[in-house]
């Protein structure tokens, strides 16, 4: 091995052996490989430290060459359980995936799980009764994943698992580090599953950048040469998500445009053209004089007005980046469309409408909703058509009539701070805020990585400058001082979700190594309790929450300079 190799391994020696110090009997885990599959994963049982360090030294003695991803785990914490008692605690844990601890079995055969193996394996499956979000998992073992993985990593045939009944359970944590990209980092137990690298406090805005960077790349990388991207996957055995949903297909392609902009990648726009020259040709559809985005098939064949929405949002941000107007004509028929077709007479949207543009649904989800309005606004940017405006005003006054606050909406939330852009209305301001501070505290308390919920702080925050920008604090609020306890509020808690998304929904490399095919996956963005479901859409809003997270704080630094 070369030089660098050789002090690395001397480096990683001197970890081991200082998180092992004070151990006499020791398990250890390695985990190796080049991320292209699965890494190999085996324990070591040692009777001492010295033990230890020799088996961990023969083990580096036989590398030709250092692996691109390694990873030391150190057993901490253990408990014994019986089958019984394990299959209680299994049935006790709240989400899909939420497990906090590796499971080690003792008995006529000895098996060891790291946590990371347990998910990355689906070795415990959720019962047939489980829906995702409404109600517990009850968990239990999933007999075929535990046989494949214990024939992959063992080399023996397993024709059953019953041998599990009679054997003694131990529930254990673990302490370690992991090198990857000539960096060695330690690991961080974060609860809920999350075990990922250390981050410290001057660091989290590079961090940030950098998640960013990666994922735009991941997003990108999803888009297929003809323009329509992959849908997702399900990563534990990267099963395709199958379907297609033209609502994502755009909103990915605005957060892809958007990504692309805050990072100054201007060649990439070019593949955001070539998704948006996919989607209004396989999505969209003349009928009759007016031009719509389609979903589904034959007789499910629908019109959604998130979809035209969407539509109209990434078209412009496209327009507004690159200054190339060739969507614009189109753009503006979608518009059209939605004018003429999606409103009922009293003036409230439509959701749904059939193939024939006949009403099928007054309201699905409240997403379309915001979604029009932002897309409205932000069409209104690069075309300058008042009636974009005019009408976007229309609908914000018949959500704050209607308490559309209640909804806590992200969408809202982004259309009621670029409406204020255009329009300072006091009304607009208090929806805004309300829409917020109604649930900040069910946000920041929640345990999933929920991206739109970051998304929705960050559209509060920028609102909370505009206040303060204007002038407006005791127009809105009842002093200054209540006003200055909210901003700060609000700004906590942007910050703590901001983090705990990166925590809770990112990809790294010392997690993506536990699944099938890491490389394709890696630096993406997932839900863990939904079997890690991995979709263009939860890309889209985290890249999204973040980007303009990071921009809040760029302003809020640059009003901080000023004052």
């Amino acid at each position: 091995m070369e030089r660098t190799a050789h002090e690395l391994i001397s480096q990683l020696k001197e970890k081991f052996i200082d998180l092992t110090i004070e151990h006499t009997q020791i398990i250890f885990v390695i985990s190796v490989g080049n991320l292209q599959q699965r890494v190999s994963v085996t324990e070591y049982y040692c009777k001492n430290q010295a033990e230890a360090v020799k088996k961990l030294t023969r083990f580096l003695d036989k590398l030709k060459t250092f692996p691109l991803f390694f990873r030391i785990d150190i057993l901490t914490d253990e408990e014994k359980f019986s089958y019984i008692e394990m299959n209680e605690r299994l049935q006790a844990i709240k989400r899909n995936n939420y497990y906090e601890f590796g499971i080690r079995v003792e008995g006529r055969k000895r098996r060891l799980f790291l946590k990371e193996e347990l998910m990355g394996n689906a070795l415990l499956k959720p019962d047939n009764k489980h829906r995702v979000g409404y109600n517990l998992p009850n968990l239990s073992w999933n007999d075929q994943n535990v046989r494949g993985y214990v024939n992959r990593k063992y080399k023996v045939i397993e024709p059953s698992i019953r041998y599990f009944e009679q054997a003694d359970f131990y529930q254990f944590k673990t302490v370690g580090f992991f090198f990857y990209e000539n960096s060695l980092m330690d690991l961080n137990e974060l609860g809920n599953g999350n075990e990922l690298r250390k981050i410290d406090e001057d660091q989290w805005g590079k961090t940030i950048d950098e998640v960013i960077v990666q994922g735009k790349s991941y997003l990108e990388n999803q888009l297929k040469e003809t323009g329509k991207f992959y849908y997702g996957y399900f990563p534990c055995y990267q099963q395709l998500i199958t379907g297609y949903n033209s609502v994502r297909h755009f909103s990915s392609l605005y957060a892809l445009s958007e990504s692309m902009d805050y990072i100054g990648d201007k060649k990439g726009q070019e593949k955001v053209k070539l998704g948006l020259r996919w989607g209004l040709n396989n999505l969209g559809k003349w009928i009759g004089d007016f031009f719509v985005i389609q979903d589904g098939a034959g007789d499910s064949i629908e019109c959604k007005l998130g979809a035209q929405a969407t539509a109209i949002l990434a078209l412009s941000k496209y327009t507004e980046i690159t200054k190339d107007r060739a969507f614009l004509p189109l753009m503006n028929q979608l518009v059209r469309t939605v004018q003429n077709k999606f409103f009922s007479e009293d003036g409230s949207p439509i959701h749904v409408l059939d193939k024939q543009l006949d009403r099928k649904e007054k309201f699905r989800i409240i997403y379309y909703d915001g979604e029009l309005v932002f897309s409205l606004l932000r069409a209104y940017q690069v075309t300058k058509i008042d009636d974009y405006l005019q009408l976007a005003k229309r609908l914000m006054d018949y959500f704050v009539l209607n308490r559309y606050e209640k909804y806590h909406d992200h969408w809202l939330s982004y259309a009621t701070n670029e409406m204020v852009k255009y329009d300072q209305d006091a009304r607009y301001f208090t929806f805004g805020l309300a829409n917020v501070l109604n649930n900040l505290s069910f946000i920041e308390q929640r345990d999933t990585a929920y991206p739109t919920m970051l998304e929705l702080l960050d559209a509060a925050v920028e609102m909370m400058q505009s206040i303060e920008k204007l002038g407006k604090q005791m127009e809105l609020f009842d002093s200054l001082q209540s006003f200055q306890e909210t901003k700060e509020r609000i700004e906590s808690v942007m910050t703590k979700r901001a983090r705990h998304e990166v925590q809770t929904g990112v990809m790294f490399p010392e997690f993506a190594a536990f699944f099938k095919e890491p490389q394709t996956i890696l630096n993406g963005f997932y839900t863990r309790h939904d079997r890690f479901r991995m979709r263009i859409d939860d890309a889209e809003h985290f890249l999204s929450g973040l980007i303009h997270y990071q921009l809040v704080n760029q302003s809020k630094e640059m009003m901080r300079d000023v004052s």
